[in-house]
């Protein structure tokens, strides 16, 4: 999965009878990744996938910097997110939760970039320059993650209720 980072606050309960007198502040995690205790946060990298997250990730990935996104409005960055993956935020949400059932090692930036393919019908040269990865890489995924999407189908959209005239 596509980890984003975020900073939670630091928590002011630690043991005052710790035996860190080193000048070295950095700490490892579980993970034997190493964090910086800066005093007022720690950052950590999690899972984030709110409608938020979503929209903001989505539009970073085609041009869009965070800065910009907060200068405008709501409804245009929706807009814009539409534009390049033809439904809103929390459509991609479920999709990619569905899609992380389905196989764990789904990330979302492939996702992104198939369904960005799938709004534009861009050639795999345009897409290789906007996703800065080769077009191999581009025709795998693209192909990959529109199989595990097509699978959804059985699962996501059905018939019947109807009058039997119908």
């Amino acid at each position: 999965r596509e980890d984003m980072p975020l900073l939670l606050p630091r928590d002011d309960d630690k043991d005052e009878d710790s035996d860190s007198d080193s000048e070295d502040d950095s700490e490892e995690n579980d993970n034997g990744d190493s964090t910086e205790d800066e005093g007022v946060f720690i950052p950590l990298v999690v899972n984030v996938t709110t409608d938020l997250s979503i929209l903001r990730f989505g539009l970073e990935l085609v041009g869009f910097e965070l800065k910009r996104q907060l200068r405008v409005r709501r409804s245009l960055n929706n807009d814009r997110f539409k534009s390049f993956y033809g439904v809103e935020p929390p459509t991609v949400r479920a999709l990619y939760e569905d899609l992380c059932k389905l196989d764990s090692s789904t990330t979302l930036r492939d996702l992104f970039m198939t369904m960005n393919w799938f709004k534009g019908y861009d050639t795999e040269h345009v897409l290789a320059g906007r996703w800065g990865k080769c077009e191999d890489h581009i025709r795998g995924k693209v192909k990959e993650y529109g199989r595990m999407i097509q699978s959804l189908k059985s699962k996501k959209i059905k018939f019947g209720g109807f009058h039997p005239e119908e």
